[in-house]
């Protein structure tokens, strides 16, 4: 779903005029379609560096670990203020490491993992559920609603809630 999320994305950004999406996928060829419409290829630290909002759409928990100790990895000095959204179905724990992770180094994590099937995710319909610190999640709704999704579910600061509800959705 995370290519469908991204191309609704980058499809908003140029109804916008607004720069085109960054983004980075360990297999390189997933992204040309992200490509053909705009978007920008770049490395995790390009996209580190050259984004404020950075979205997450990963298979699993520990390819989110993954990603983020990269990042950390790659960009240590980059991240101050930045915000990173969440979206892969994870467990509630690694919610929590991963905002404390971020945390350290002056970004904000907000949970998202997101309902719905393929269809629904092309047709920029899915239905989030948001957690974390409220300045963050009002900084990314306007990404979301209208872009990738139809409407948000807001729980508030605790990330791991936006796993549990997930997990009953």
């Amino acid at each position: 779903m995370g290519l469908a999320m991204a191309t609704n994305l980058q499809k908003h950004l140029s109804q916008k005029q607004t720069p085109n999406l960054r983004f980075y996928n360990r297999t390189e060829s997933r992204g040309a379609i992200l490509k053909q419409l705009g978007g920008i290829p770049s490395t995790i630290r390009e996209l580190v560096a050259n984004s404020d909002i950075i979205f997450l759409s990963l298979s699993d928990d520990a390819a989110v670990e993954s990603v983020l100790v990269e990042m950390l990895e790659e960009s240590p000095n980059h991240l101050d203020k930045k915000i990173v959204v969440d979206t892969t179905t994870i467990q509630p724990s690694t919610s929590v490491k991963a905002k404390l992770m971020l945390q350290e180094r002056g970004a904000n994590y907000v949970a998202a993992p997101v309902v719905g099937t393929f269809p629904t995710a092309a047709k920029g319909q899915l239905l989030w559920i948001l957690a974390g610190k409220e300045a963050s999640v009002d900084a990314v709704s306007p990404y979301i609603i209208g872009a990738m999704g139809r409407a948000a579910v807001i729980l508030g600061e605790d990330v791991s809630l936006a796993s549990l509800m997930k997990s009953i959705a």
